[in-house]
């Protein structure tokens, strides 16, 4: 019985005895048929219970195992080393910028782009918006090009050439003590500078967060340089311009003069430039464009001619009028014989062309009030005088006269040389001595606005009339124009009688064999009434005027600076 006892407990794998102690397991136990009577001994569920302790001790091994392998998977490999797909770190770069008249306080920042391949060999492009004073950069380790897609906007207007890419190694200038990668600038000719310039120099300001106006006031100076600069390069080589205007013997203009005016209304002002040749003017045309096109001639038709003597005239018709833009072409006859009109010529298709019918004054000696309501003269410079382009690039201005909607131009014109007059109060011997330099009659004398009736007075009392002629002319106005007499004129009275020359019609320069007394000058030099000036004449723009007038044979002049008053 006992060992049957045994031969039991060796089948159930080693359970307690019945004395408490734990029995021995067989090392080799051979398989045995479990006794029917077993059961009734007291263990019915022993066998079941040691499975299910088997099962949970496999699966916490196993999930103890899962969490081992996840935590050595996530631990770096190696001795300190990061893991093959993190990139390295950033690493400062200071680059070093030459950059010509740059303003930190006033331009936009310096575009720079870094394209290339990191250390861990990834692709890598970023811009980095900098300055001359903040050149640092933070890149990871790699080897670069540097380059600038874009010129920063400079408040002087100028725009940099875009230099050629430079190499930047990171390691090298780091870990070798190289010197910092240079970036140096070179300023691009004005009239190089092209609408894809300024277009790129814009958005990279824009990108970089810099003040959208400040953006268009910087891009806009850009444009006034780049157009001054192209109209500079025409008035220096105007020499080469045909002036023909289709005419079959040609033309060949012995002076040459320019003005600066918004023919096609775009807010860039066009150039006009004339050709003289025995006081007859020839025309040829340019306008400019406000986003950096450049600028472009346009066909200016024959009819265009304007006669010294015949008092024709070329007029700018003001931008924003009622009646449109372009340029207001009046032709004059001296001896006021014929009715005066006024044709309208716009930029269409790359020529001046004709718009509308011609407009007619009701008088013989005024032009059509539309007219004088709408526009103001013209003034031209000699292509010399450099200063209307000059004033223009710097501050979009233009040394010309104008006038605002609305308001008469002899007022809107005498009030503009009434503030040059007060700031050239204190012109100086240079003045003078400048417009000497430039060929102009400088002359000391009294303005004065008078009526024809007055005007005839005067000139009896200097000495541009005799009695006998003051009379004559009286009675003729008194019964052919009578309105001339209540007319009003403006006059420059010299201080001391002069022999000067001026035009005289198909003749060019003459004296005319007497001393001149009197100056005719144009109703925007009214605000002077009773000041005494100092004052530069253009005697190639003047004309000795005929007898059919209040003032007799006196000269009249069309180009006058006021240099001094007092």
């Amino acid at each position: 019985m006992a060992d049957e006892d045994s031969r039991r407990d060796a089948s159930l794998g080693g359970r307690e005895g019945s004395d408490g102690s734990q029995a021995a397991e067989p090392q080799a136990a051979e398989p045995q048929v479990a006794e029917p009577h077993a059961a009734a001994e007291g263990q019915p569920h022993a066998g079941k219970k040691g499975r299910r302790t088997r099962v949970l001790v496999g699966v916490l091994v196993a999930l103890l195992l899962a969490v081992v392998l996840a935590v050595v998977a996530l631990m770096p490999r190696g001795s300190g080393q990061a893991p093959a797909t993190s990139e390295p770190e950033a690493q400062p770069i200071t680059v070093k910028f030459v950059t010509p008249n740059y303003d930190e306080s006033t331009d936009s920042k310096i575009p720079l782009e870094v394209r290339g391949r990191t250390a861990a060999d990834a692709e890598y492009d970023e811009t980095f918006y900098v300055s001359p004073s903040t050149p640092q950069l933070e890149v990871p380790a790699g080897t670069y090009e540097l380059s600038l897609p874009a010129s920063p906007l400079l408040a002087t207007g100028d725009v940099y050439v875009l230099p050629e890419p430079v190499a930047l190694d990171t390691k090298a200038v780091a870990g070798d003590g190289a010197a910092a990668p240079e970036v140096a600038f070179e300023v691009k000719p004005a009239e190089d500078v092209t609408k894809e310039d300024v277009d790129a120099a814009k958005a990279a300001a824009q990108a970089s967060g810099f003040d959208a106006g400040r953006v268009e006031d910087l891009a806009s100076t850009v444009v006034r340089r780049q157009v001054a600069a192209l109209y500079g390069g025409i008035l220096d080589n105007v020499r080469d311009v045909d002036f023909s205007s289709g005419a079959k013997d040609g033309f060949a203009p012995q002076a040459f003069a320019y003005a600066l005016q918004d023919i096609n209304g775009d807010g860039a002002p066009d150039l006009l430039v004339s050709g003289d040749k025995d006081g007859i003017q020839h025309y040829c045309a340019w306008v400019g464009s406000p986003d950096g096109s450049g600028v472009t001639q346009v066909e200016v038709p024959e009819d265009l001619v304007t006669r010294k003597g015949y008092a024709s005239s070329l007029q700018f018709l003001l931008s924003g009028s009622n009646v449109g833009d372009g340029l207001l072409y009046s032709q004059v006859l001296g001896s006021g014989a014929a009715i005066p009109t006024t044709q309208r010529y716009v930029v269409r298709d790359g020529a001046l062309v004709a718009e509308g019918d011609p407009i007619l004054s009701q008088s013989t000696t005024q032009l059509a009030s539309e007219v004088l309501a709408e526009s103001v003269e013209l003034a031209f410079v000699d292509v010399s005088d450099r200063s209307p382009l000059e004033s223009y690039a710097k501050d979009g201005e233009v040394a010309a006269p104008s006038g605002e909607k609305g308001q008469d131009p002899s007022q809107a014109q005498g009030q503009a040389s009434g503030a040059q007059g007060q700031s050239a109060g204190a012109a100086s011997d240079a003045a003078i001595s400048d417009a000497k330099a430039r060929g102009l009659v400088v002359l000391a004398g009294t303005v004065r606005t008078v009526s024809g009736s007055d005007a005839i007075d005067l000139c009896e009392s200097v000495g541009a009339m005799s009695s006998s002629e003051a009379a004559a002319t009286r009675s003729f106005f008194s019964s052919t124009y009578p309105k001339a007499l209540t007319e009003t004129y403006t006059v420059f009275v010299l201080d001391e009688p002069q022999e000067i020359a001026w035009g005289e019609p198909g003749e060019g320069l003459s004296t005319d064999g007497r001393k001149t007394y009197v100056v005719s000058l144009g109703s925007d030099l009214g605000s002077y009434d009773g000041q005494h000036v100092t004052a530069a004449f253009d005697n190639s723009r003047s004309a000795w005027a005929s007898q059919s007038n209040p003032l007799g044979k006196s000269p009249s002049c069309s180009s006058v600076e006021v240099l001094a008053v007092g």
